[in-house]
């Protein structure tokens, strides 16, 4: 192990010596990420969403929506009721007291962006649950912004625990009604209580859609409350960005010291050739590490909250710089020269970083571009971020991406050991 980080603390000591490389660690990713975190953000340091819902059934059905649409996440913020608040103010919603929402208001604030999202409940939402028929709700969104796409999130994951209720509580109502066990008196009393029964349990697909449609808005400052996505998406997309480039550019290093006899050097020592690779990967692995700690402690600083999740965003962080640094072993191995290991090393970062969603949230992108954008590790390591910074999501929400990341880091690594070659 001494002859490992021996190696490791000798190529980082000459990494630092140059200053160019202290400008790609340090200076160029803080200022893409207040750039990129500017564009984005709409609005105060809060990651706060607005989302009207207009209840047209006003039924107990379509009010205990709402009431779970309010607390399934603390970011959205539903209107008018202001349920769930977490702004402070005596004006959460940005309405007068007194004042309701109809669809015309409900369209202006949507242009004005003092909401980013609305959902409409239509009437006859109770009846036609309760006959088991599908139910349609309409989310109106900008989707240029990220922020809806939490408000979309928090209405899915609501509708489908509320729609596995209802289906649960529907077939045990008829297959007792069928044995006789329920008469047409106490059926609703009945249903009822199966349905409190199953309110907790994950069910099947639920019996409510919704249509999502496009609004054209125009966005203007809230002061009100807002949005501060921006730096979530600026910090994480730019450290997962920077440190691939800053660690596939040791397939250079490596390609350079093969030609200048600097590898075959090494072997006439008393270490063996695994020690001498995992010494030069050690180093990458290393500024990886060190380039997500500069770029996410300065998200922290510009406002951007962790919450409880910290393991979450440090198994994300190790197992991305694992696989990015598996990347580098095996470009090595592609490589004949310094210079093609440099370009493959940046074309490869300039590619996988804008189709990853290292730029821009996928979210705002076409549905197949989002499928093929998980070709790159960035995209499933910006999904791991967005689980734990929207979502509230801790290690088990985020395993899938986790070990997405360590199956490219599997195929990498096996690759370029099987081929490296140190003459």
């Amino acid at each position: 192990m001494r002859a490992i980080l021996a190696i490791t603390r000798n190529d980082l000591l000459v990494y630092f010596q140059e200053r160019s490389n202290l400008i790609f660690l340090i200076v160029m990713p803080i200022i893409f990420v207040v750039v990129i975190g500017s564009v984005f953000t709409a609005g105060s340091d809060n990651t706060i969403v607005r989302m009207d819902v207009l209840d047209n059934d006003n039924s107990p059905a379509s009010a205990a929506l709402v009431e779970a649409l309010a607390d399934a996440n603390p970011q959205v913020i539903v209107c008018p009721a202001a349920i769930g608040s977490n702004v402070e103010g005596d004006a959460p919603c940005a309405l007068d007291e007194g004042v309701s929402i109809d669809s015309t208001l409900a369209d202006e604030r949507l242009q004005n962006g003092t909401v980013f999202a609305t959902l409409t409940i239509p009437n006859g939402y109770e009846d036609t649950l309760f006959a088991s028929e599908e139910v349609t709700l309409t989310f109106r969104a900008d989707p240029s912004l990220s922020a809806p796409g939490i408000a979309l999130n928090t209405v899915l994951s609501v509708i489908t625990r509320v729609g596995g209720s209802i289906v649960a509580a529907n077939l045990s109502t008829e297959a007792a009604a069928e044995l006789d066990l329920v008469s047409d008196d106490n059926r609703d009393e009945f249903y009822a209580a199966r349905y409190a029964e199953a309110e907790a349990a994950w069910g099947p697909p639920p019996p409510i859609t919704v249509t999502t449609e496009v609004a054209n808005v125009t966005v203007e400052e809230d002061t009100q409350g807002g949005f501060s996505g921006g730096f979530n998406q600026s910090a994480t997309g730019m450290a997962a960005m920077y440190a691939m480039i800053n660690v596939v550019g040791l397939a250079a290093t490596l390609v350079q010291e093969r030609l200048d006899g600097t590898l075959p050097r090494l072997l006439v020592m008393p270490i063996t050739r695994g020690q001498i690779l995992a010494g030069k990967f050690l180093r990458g692995y290393g500024l990886g590490l060190l380039q997500f700690a500069i770029l996410l402690g300065f998200g922290a600083f510009m406002g951007v909250n962790f919450g409880q999740n910290i393991p979450a965003v440090l198994l994300i962080s190790l197992v991305y710089v694992l696989t990015v640094s598996a990347m580098a072993i095996f470009m090595a191995t592609v490589a004949r020269t310094p210079e093609q290991a440099s370009g493959f090393a940046l074309l490869a970062s300039m590619t996988l970083a804008p189709l990853g969603g290292a730029w821009w949230p996928l979210e705002i992108v076409p549905e197949f571009m989002r499928t093929v954008g998980h070709i790159s590790p960035i995209a499933w390591c910006m999904d791991a971020f967005n689980t734990v910074l929207y979502d509230g999501g801790g290690i088990p929400e985020v395993i899938v991406p986790v070990l997405v990341l360590l199956g490219f880091a599997l195929v990498f690594f096996v690759i370029g050991i099987r081929r490296f070659r140190y003459e």
